[in-house]
Order: structure tokens, then sequence, then C-alpha cells
């Protein structure tokens, strides 16, 4: 079983390179970056996969993020011959993570930058997630008001890491792309924000989350 406590202390004693500068916003991906959302979405994964969660595995789970939900199912098809449909799949899977909302829990180092900054500059999250889930995370974590704008795959035609959508929050806030920095976990965000012309906190997310494996593997052996 996944040591869950050792990878959310891990996640809270992060330390990131935040550059110093004056920023006329900051924006921040929701999933990983902000949220810790992965127990959440892992066990909703499983749960809508059915007998299909046996090809799921959580190494399969950090290795696919970041991925549209409809290219990790191609995947499975795939490689495993099932017949999963992405339309039907990702209402289900979206029930499931609805249900687990207990189960959220905040990435602490970046929390306390944006509260540091919510009275000093517009915050906004950027998100490749639908409207409402991503407002029910921040809803979960009591830190919605946090942020002037949230934008999600409704405001955009094409996601990261095109840099579309940080552009459409740049122009919502009304500030210039270039003066604005992002907190990012993902490989495809980071190259979205940089397309952008935005500079970029990486949040390490993956990397611990192979680290507490690795860890909680040797320490089994």
């Amino acid at each position: 079983m996944f040591d869950t406590e050792t990878f959310f202390c891990a996640r809270m004693q992060l330390e990131l390179n935040i550059p110093h500068a004056d920023y006329a916003a900051v924006l921040f991906d929701c999933d990983g970056t902000i949220a810790d959302t992965m127990l959440a979405h892992y066990e909703a994964w499983r749960e809508a996969l059915g007998e299909a969660a046996r090809y799921f595995s959580l190494e399969r789970h950090i290795g696919w993020a970041g991925l549209p939900t409809e290219v990790i199912l191609a995947k499975l098809n795939r490689l495993h011959g099932t017949k999963l449909d992405p339309i039907e799949f990702s209402k289900l899977k979206e029930k499931c993570y609805l249900k687990r909302l207990n189960l959220i829990r905040p990435v602490g180092p970046v929390l306390e930058y944006a509260r540091k900054q919510a009275s000093r500059v517009p915050l906004a999250i950027v998100s490749g997630g639908r409207r409402e889930v991503v407002e029910q995370t921040l809803g979960a974590l009591g830190i919605r008001n946090l942020f002037q704008e949230v934008i999600t795959t409704e405001d955009y035609q094409n996601p990261k890491p095109s840099p579309e959508p940080f552009l459409v929050a740049a122009q919502k806030l009304g500030v210039d792309p270039h003066k604005c920095l992002v907190f990012e976990d993902s490989q495809l965000g980071v190259e979205a924000a940089k397309k952008a012309g935005m500079e970029v906190v990486y949040v390490p997310t993956n990397e611990i989350l192979k680290a507490t494996l690795q860890t909680q593997s040797q320490n089994s052996a």
C-alpha cells in the first residue's frame, strides 16, 4: 500500500525556486500544484475502471500524469484490449472523484505563497479540468476566494501545451502575459507557460511521488 503520509509530508517540505521580481499576476495550475488531488484522482480512476483497474497501477498513474483522459483510455484500449468509451468513462470518473473531495490536501508551500501574494497582485487558476470539478476542488480547500479568475477547459479551445489557457487568463486579468509568474507541476504546463512568454516555477510533484514509491519499494524488499 502506498504510504500517503510520507508523500504528504514531503510535499509540505517542498523547496521552490521562486524568482524575486515584481509580477503583474500569478497563475497556478490546480491539480498537483496548489491542490494535492493525487489520491482522490487515483482512487476515482480505479473505481471508474472497474475490472480494468488491474491495468492501472499507481506507477502508471504517475507516468501518465498530465495526459488527457481520452489519451489514457486509448492507451489502455490498445495495450490491453479494453473497450473503454471516453465520454461515458469521463462522466463516471468525475462522479467518483467528487465523492472523494475529503482526500484533497493543499500543497503547503505553494498555497502559502498564494496567500502572501493575494493582497498584492491578482491571482488565477489555469486548469485543464472542467469548471465544476475545479471549483469544487478549490471549495474543498476553502481557497476559492483567493483567485480573481478560474480558467478551465470551457474557456479555451487548445489545451496545454498550447499557451492559450495562460493567455486567456492574462487577458481576463487585464495584464501583460510577459509580466505573469506561473506555478506548474507538469511538463506540458511548463511548456505552455513558456510559450506564453511567462516565467515558471516548477512544482516537482511526480519526482516526489516516484521517490516515495522507490523508498517504499526498497524498505519492503
